[in-house]
């Protein structure tokens, strides 16, 4: 089972108002390429205050974008740009921010003044436009009140409250939980979008946490065991399903809904729901992965269904593929890394001996990973400038199994520079239980001499690495 629970990710929220008449719902998915326009006016009251205006968002496909721009003599900024669809996005003004959902083809209009900050009546942050009842309350409410934070009490010395405990008794404390933050919501003067998207963010929370009960026993108990699963230990949570809301669109979980609800559901044994309009955001997903993820160009039908079915996302996804395209034909010269092999008959402790032999009278950093598993990439990256530097010096092998497609682990390799093998399931089985590696990655430090230093199940950071790597 997944550890749901490890995602954070922190939005800013909002100042008590009148909730009669206003806002009831969030509005539904809008795709669309109309540009979105926010106009805005900082009201410096310190020169402290910064004269730039940052607004950061992650697009339902690609990585987190930033726009700037620069205040004019009255203080105002304008800014446009397309992400494809409504979205949430984070302004920022020197250390001060606000969250707003901006909608294509509208302008949203925001007014920054430093001077009321925590201002009992009045708001610092006062938006027009498009939804902007939710604007007003996300903005300007205290942090306390933010369903993200719901769950914060299990960090740290928190993880006792389950100490002893059972799952009946992990669900009933987490409930509860859950009950008294969304009664506190209920009770303030927040819009009703404010209030269901809280409480939709602080519910989807709560679905991991209960998905990772047994996790929490354990690390509470210092122990790895198995509990015994109550037949009704879901019943509750699954009668109120939160994805199906147009207020999980615009969660933190927003672009991600679809692997979560599979992944709980399949924990849960129950279908969830996903926003009305989804559909289309998975199917742009799908293209985009196997471009992003699984480094495998689209065929010219599949472009073709692109511009067909995705059309807000064509242009997103064609120039992703046009350039995974040039850098595969560019890797066909890449002399950087090198594919190698052993034989598919060694078995036992003889399979790792024939992997690193040929390395003897230098350092070796042995590497598990898979092409699937985004730590490992993300390691590859972080451990670069190491890498540039004992180049020549430390010999680097990369080993996977049949987890990896050989389409992908092929087109992703010339990236990967040292030496690759790709061993059989068996010999894959083999090596993780001879370093007892209870998940990838994992690193295996030999010395000159060709014998185990050192082993890291996760990556271990740059300044360690590099230690082991020179050690005499």
């Amino acid at each position: 089972m997944k550890k749901l629970f490890l995602l954070s990710i922190t939005f800013l929220c909002a100042l008590s108002v009148s909730a009669k008449g206003k806002l009831k719902q969030l509005p539904p998915i809008k795709f669309s390429n109309e540009t979105i326009t926010i106009h805005g006016i900082v009201k410096k009251s310190e020169s402290s205050i910064s004269d730039t205006v940052v607004i950061a968002y992650r697009p339902l496909l690609g990585e987190l974008e930033t726009k700037h721009a620069i205040l004019n003599a009255n203080g105002e900024f304008d800014l446009q740009f397309n992400p494809g669809s409504s979205i949430m996005v984070n302004i920022s003004v020197s250390n001060q921010h606000a969250s707003a959902i901006v909608i294509p083809g509208e302008t949203t209009s925001v007014i920054f003044d430093a001077s009321l900050l925590n201002h009992p009546k009045k708001r610092a942050w006062l938006f027009s436009g498009a939804v902007s009842d939710f604007n007003n309350d996300i903005a300007n409410a205290p942090d306390s009140i933010q369903g993200i934070r719901t769950f914060r009490f299990l960090n740290g010395p928190g993880l006792n409250t389950f100490k002893g405990k059972n799952l009946n008794d992990v669900k009933q404390i987490l409930t509860n939980h859950y009950n008294a933050y969304a009664a506190q919501i209920d009770a303030r003067d927040y819009c009703d979008a404010y209030k269901e998207y809280e409480k939709t963010v602080a519910r989807i929370y709560l679905g991991m946490m209960l998905s990772s009960g047994t996790a929490i026993l354990n690390y509470a108990n210092q122990q790895q065991g198995q509990w015994d699963m109550p037949t009704d230990y879901f019943s509750d949570y699954v009668k109120e399903d939160p994805f199906v809301r147009n207020a999980a669109f615009y969660s933190p979980f927003g672009n991600m809904l679809a692997p979560y609800t599979e992944e709980m559901g399949k924990t849960m044994k129950h279908q969830f729901g996903l926003p009305e309009g989804y559909e289309k955001l998975v199917l742009a997903q799908k293209f985009y992965s196997s471009i992003n993820q699984e480094f495998v160009p689209l065929t010219d039908a599949q472009i073709d269904s692109v511009k067909t079915q995705t059309p807000e996302y064509a242009q997103t996804i064609v120039k992703a593929n046009d350039e995974l395209k040039a850098k595969i034909e560019r890797n066909k010269n890449s002399t950087d890394f090198t594919i190698k092999s052993i034989s598919p008959d060694l078995k036992g402790e003889d399979v790792f001996k024939s992997l690193v032999t040929p390395y003897k009278g230098k350092p070796v950093l042995v590497d598990f990973w898979a092409t699937w598993c985004g730590p490992c990439r993300a390691a590859m990256k972080t451990i670069q400038p190491v890498k540039e530097e004992l180049w020549g010096k430390v010999a680097f092998i990369y080993i996977t199994g049949p987890s990896s497609p050989k389409g992908t682990w092929n087109n992703m390799i010339p990236d990967i520079h040292g030496d690759h093998y790709y061993v059989t399931k068996e010999q894959w089985e083999t090596l993780l239980k001879q370093f007892d590696s209870q998940g990838i990655p994992t690193y295996v430090i030999v010395n000159q001499e060709g014998k185990v230093q050192n082993k890291f199940i996760g990556y271990p950071g740059n300044d360690t690495m590099k230690a082991e790597l020179t050690k005499k």
